[in-house]
């Protein structure tokens, strides 16, 4: 008998312990941090002001993007769309109009921020020099005033990484 009242006593005691805090009855644990304490952001869930900064993280823990790793920014490369790309090698008249060269950059959101760096060189292999450098435009146009054989390329950067188009041959004849 005593064992069963003993049985039953205890029974109740773990009933009544699932039960405190809880002033709907529901058994239902909560999420809400333990009085006193703060929370990122500085409000309890319910409202309450703890005291802190929105914002707040606590110490020595890393804001992270929703997925629960640390934010990490992405270089981005420029790529070029070779079949968009004027760069075909051509053979010129003396003062006759050259066509543009153009690069076209593979569209991405940031391709609109993309600098273009043309370079030119008499010999396909050294002596290159710069010839234009466009904040925003991918077009050049190689003179034609002088007879030879020149090799252009063009730098295609955007925050520090580069990419480089084929070299294009332009031959100038009387």
């Amino acid at each position: 008998m005593k064992r069963r009242l003993l049985l039953a006593l205890m029974a109740v005691l773990a009933v009544s312990l699932l039960f405190v805090g809880c002033p709907s009855g529901d058994p239902e644990p909560t999420n809400k941090p333990a009085p006193g304490t703060s929370t990122p952001g500085g409000q309890e869930p319910g409202g309450e002001d703890l005291g802190g900064q929105p914002g707040d993280q606590p110490e020595g823990q890393i804001p992270d993007n929703g997925d629960n790793k640390p934010e990490e920014i992405e270089s981005e490369k420029p790529v070029i769309d070779e079949a968009a790309s004027q760069l075909d090698d051509a053979v010129y008249k003396v003062s006759n109009m050259a066509a543009a060269l153009v690069v076209v950059p593979v569209s991405t959101p940031n391709s609109e921020n993309y600098t273009y760096e043309w370079w030119e060189a008499d010999s396909a292999d050294a002596g290159w020099t710069a010839v234009g450098v466009l904040e925003s435009g991918d077009t050049f146009t190689p003179p034609t005033d002088a007879e030879g054989t020149f090799y252009y390329y063009c730098i295609v950067e955007y925050e520090g990484e580069t990419t480089l188009s084929r070299i294009v041959t332009i031959t100038v004849e009387l």
